[in-house]
């Protein structure tokens, strides 16, 4: 194929798919990471637009402008959707990890941090643990999949979209609130039985310093319930993984 029919055929295909895919590497875990330089991001989405192409129908390239112009936002909103559901998965387990990091007082980290830069440390390291294993069950092509079973649901040329999906979304968001919350009770629920110990011990010894004591106590026990958690944690990561390529599905048979 020259350059001329390429142009004439499937340039305007390869720029939907652009769009498409830009929407998620926007929100998608590791593919939106700032470990991957934005040259070798942008060089990706390029790549594997262009070995997308045959899947797509010829748009003509004397389409009216402003019809182009609503498809290729049209195809970023919907990148970006399917990309949100994979970001929820992980989100739920960083919102879980500040949580435990509050409970347990590794949040100071957060005040004290020289660069003035928000680093919840148990939320990172929660974080690292479910993107391991969202990586090792090929979460990030179970996404890219979907975006291109999205093309048969969601033609690239698509100047109006029914933004019915959103609620979709909205559930999903919610659902991610939940998961956190179920991922980091436990160790909400140890921490506030010490607190409630070293309430007793402030009064029955009122000149301990609990403050200075409870720190440490709770960082000790906090890493023993941490240990503890993190096959339970690393098996909820494996599951939801799982459950993220029928979520895309549900979406896409809307």
């Amino acid at each position: 194929m020259d350059i001329v029919t390429f142009v004439e055929t499937q340039f305007l295909n390869w720029g939907m798919l652009i769009s498409r895919l830009s929407g998620m590497f926007l929100v998608t875990p590791l593919l939106s990471g700032r470990l991957i330089p934005v040259e070798v991001r942008a060089a990706l989405v390029l790549f594997l637009s262009y070995i997308a192409l045959p899947q797509t129908k010829a748009i003509p390239l004397d389409t009216p402008i402003i019809l182009v112009v609503l498809s290729v936002l049209n195809n970023f909103l919907i990148g970006l959707a399917i990309g949100m559901f994979a970001f929820f998965i992980l989100g739920a387990f960083s919102i879980a990890g500040e949580l435990i990091g509050i409970e347990s007082g590794f949040g100071l980290a957060t005040a004290m941090d020289p660069t003035m830069e928000e680093t919840p440390i148990l939320g990172q390291l929660v974080y690292l643990l479910a993107l391991f294993v969202f990586i090792s069950l090929n979460g990030h092509l179970i996404v890219y999949s979907g975006i291109l079973d999205s093309i048969e649901k969601f033609p690239l040329f698509l100047p109006e979209l029914d933004f019915s999906f959103t609620n979709f979304l909205i559930s999903g968001f919610v659902d991610m609130f939940v998961v956190a919350l179920k991922i980091s009770i436990p160790v909400i629920g140890y921490m506030f039985v010490v607190n409630m110990l070293l309430g007793l011990l402030s009064r029955l010894v009122p000149q301990m310093n609990v403050f200075m004591v409870g720190i440490p106590i709770k960082a000790v026990l906090v890493f023993i319930i941490f240990l503890g958690l993190i096959p339970i944690w690393a098996e909820t990561a494996g599951k939801l993984s799982n459950v993220l390529e029928r979520v895309i599905m549900q979406l896409l048979s809307k």
